[in-house]
């Protein structure tokens, strides 16, 4: 882990009382120019002490400090740049003490500046879309499935991106299947489980005989 630099955004929406709410952060590491923005997902709370003047300063703001990271990164992979520095992140928490505010910069270790970000999200800033996510990804799936194929040794040729399915004895649905096969399309096997009850999608599927040709 290396250390990196961080700063939260502020809306204001009246300066005179200093009541504020934490919309998004500002992390990076000034030796390598690795820097990241990132907002909350849900505006819910925001909107409820924020106007729409204050909402359209706060995402003004985040625009330009997103376009401007966007830009230094890509000067620095044609190796044409400098990296932004803790300078940046202090000229910014300066400038800005309207309806817009950044928090002082303060060090945070982490492994990078999306890792920074994550746990300044899971302790500084309440995001209810961040809070109700209890799933991953499909790609991440998709990633650790084949990983775990590779470690158990299973050859590339049993795994395939899309699986055949194959029904076998009475179906429902065979008339369908046939129609999209005679179509050239593809043989979904949702389609099938889907048309059994809620609770008995296994059942059915067991009773279509439906099973893979290969791993999936």
């Amino acid at each position: 882990m290396n250390r990196y630099l961080y700063a939260l955004v502020r809306c204001v929406p009246n300066p005179r009382t200093g009541e504020f709410i934490n919309i998004a952060a500002i992390a990076g590491r000034p030796e390598t120019g690795d820097w990241s923005i990132r907002q909350v997902g849900n505006e819910s709370r925001v909107r409820k002490l924020a106007g729409a003047v204050e909402l359209e300063a706060v995402h003004g703001f985040l625009a330009r400090v997103g376009l401007e990271i966007d830009k230094q990164q890509v000067l620095l992979d044609e190796e044409a740049g400098e990296p932004l520095g803790e300078d940046w992140l202090r000229q910014l928490y300066h400038d800005h003490r309207n309806v817009v505010q950044l928090s002082a910069p303060a060090p945070i270790v982490a492994d990078n500046a999306e890792h920074a970000l994550d746990i300044l999200f899971a302790s500084q800033i309440v995001d209810p879309v961040s809070q109700q996510r209890g799933f991953i990804t499909k790609h991440r799936v998709i990633t650790a499935v084949r990983e775990a194929y590779s470690l158990a040794g299973i050859r590339d040729a049993l795994i395939r991106p899309r699986v055949e399915v194959l029904c076998r004895g009475v179906c429902p649905h065979s008339r369908r299947f046939r129609d999209r096969e005679r179509r050239g399309r593809s043989i979904d096997p949702r389609m099938v489980v889907s048309k059994g009850r809620r609770g008995r999608g296994l059942e059915a599927s067991k009773g279509l005989g439906l099973y893979a040709s290969s791993y999936p």
